[in-house]
């Protein structure tokens, strides 16, 4: 293949050098590489000269041609270059990505893990709130049978301020519970909306 392109790359020089020497001698003959190789000991000193020419000027032409093309490739693995290390970074970011998505991810399971405990401390209070509310019916049952009694007042006044502060006591720890169950759950969004945007 290469000896095939080779005799092309000659043939087309001499179809050049064929019409420069039409100019001069008018010959019809084209000429080509088989030709030249054949018949170079006859041919005359303008063909001679004129084939020379053009073998110079075909020289000159692919020396031009390869200082351009090396001037292009010189461009061309500089853009390959700049290439590769837009490549690189590109991983690199997708690393720190996949990095920032599993921390993400073990965030996400730890809010998850704690607002579940949360819901169990959370019911586990409204147990508490119903059976205070039973006991509060009794001892207010309870209140009403000891102040038929005078000595009931001071029984029934101690139990009921007992009752009360354990009631604020269950209270304010609801109140807490409910407020970190709520923090949990907005960061629990964020979170998630965090891992979407990736």
């Amino acid at each position: 293949m290469v000896v095939e392109r080779e005799a092309a790359e000659y043939d087309s020089i001499f179809v050049l050098m064929a019409k420069s020497d039409e100019d001069e001698d008018d010959d019809d003959d084209e000429v080509n590489f088989l030709d030249v190789q054949i018949n170079l000991k006859y041919y005359s000193q303008n063909k001679l000269v004129s084939l020379a020419n053009v073998f110079i000027d075909s020289y000159h032409n692919l020396i031009n041609d390869k200082n351009i093309l090396t001037g292009e490739l010189g461009e061309v693995e500089h853009e390959r270059d700049d290439l590769l290390v837009v490549v690189i970074n590109l991983k690199e970011t997708i690393e720190d990505l996949k990095n920032e998505k599993d921390v993400l991810i073990e965030k996400i399971e730890k809010v998850e893990h704690e607002r579940d405990d949360l819901l169990v401390v959370v019911v586990d209070l409204k147990e508490t709130i119903e059976e205070l509310k039973r006991d509060n019916i009794s001892i207010k049952d309870s209140i009403e049978n000891c102040m038929n009694s005078l000595k009931g007042k001071e029984v029934v006044s101690e139990a009921h301020l007992k009752l009360e502060n354990e009631l604020k006591n269950v209270k304010l720890s609801l109140c807490a519970e409910l407020e970190r169950n709520r923090q949990l759950q907005e960061d629990l969004r964020r979170v998630k909306n965090e891992v979407d945007n990736l």
